[in-house]
Protein backbone atom coordinates (compact mmCIF):
# COMPACT_ATOMS: atom_id res chain seq x y z
CA UNK A 1 0.00 0.00 0.00
CA UNK A 2 2.92 2.52 0.98
CA UNK A 3 4.44 1.91 -2.45
CA UNK A 4 1.71 3.16 -4.72
CA UNK A 5 1.66 6.28 -3.30
CA UNK A 6 5.18 6.46 -2.19
CA UNK A 7 6.57 6.15 1.15
CA UNK A 8 6.45 10.18 2.71
CA UNK A 9 3.13 10.78 1.81
CA UNK A 10 0.81 11.86 4.92
CA UNK A 11 -2.59 9.86 4.91
CA UNK A 12 -4.42 13.42 4.07
CA UNK A 13 -2.23 13.88 1.07
CA UNK A 14 -3.58 9.94 0.36
CA UNK A 15 -7.11 10.90 0.55
CA UNK A 16 -6.99 14.15 -1.30
CA UNK A 17 -5.63 12.10 -4.21
CA UNK A 18 -8.36 9.84 -3.68
CA UNK A 19 -10.42 12.18 -3.51
CA UNK A 20 -9.61 13.56 -7.08
CA UNK A 21 -9.93 10.41 -8.82
CA UNK A 22 -13.15 9.69 -7.63
CA UNK A 23 -14.47 12.99 -8.42
CA UNK A 24 -13.07 12.41 -11.78
CA UNK A 25 -15.10 9.27 -12.44
CA UNK A 26 -17.80 10.77 -10.86
CA UNK A 27 -17.75 13.62 -13.41
CA UNK A 28 -17.14 11.43 -16.27
CA UNK A 29 -20.21 9.30 -15.44
CA UNK A 30 -22.32 12.37 -15.31
CA UNK A 31 -21.51 13.21 -18.81
CA UNK A 32 -21.54 9.80 -20.48
CA UNK A 33 -25.27 9.53 -18.68
CA UNK A 34 -26.06 12.97 -20.44
CA UNK A 35 -24.87 11.69 -23.97
CA UNK A 36 -27.17 8.60 -23.21
CA UNK A 37 -29.73 10.50 -22.12
CA UNK A 38 -29.99 13.05 -24.99
CA UNK A 39 -29.53 9.96 -27.64
CA UNK A 40 -32.62 8.17 -25.71
CA UNK A 41 -34.44 11.63 -26.00
CA UNK A 42 -33.44 11.76 -29.98
CA UNK A 43 -34.37 8.48 -31.01
CA UNK A 44 -37.85 9.03 -29.38
CA UNK A 45 -38.63 12.25 -31.01
CA UNK A 46 -37.87 10.70 -34.06
CA UNK A 47 -40.06 7.59 -33.67
CA UNK A 48 -42.70 9.83 -32.69
CA UNK A 49 -42.26 11.69 -35.78
CA UNK A 50 -41.80 8.92 -38.02
CA UNK A 51 -45.44 7.69 -36.05
CA UNK A 52 -46.92 10.83 -36.75
CA UNK A 53 -46.30 11.15 -40.46
CA UNK A 54 -47.74 7.33 -40.45
CA UNK A 55 -50.66 8.37 -38.71
CA UNK A 56 -51.01 11.09 -41.38
CA UNK A 57 -50.91 9.30 -44.33
CA UNK A 58 -53.35 7.03 -43.70
CA UNK A 59 -56.01 9.57 -43.15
Amino acid sequence: MRKLFGAHTTLEERYRRNDAVLAEERERQASNHAKIAKLRAMREAREAGKLAKLRKGRK
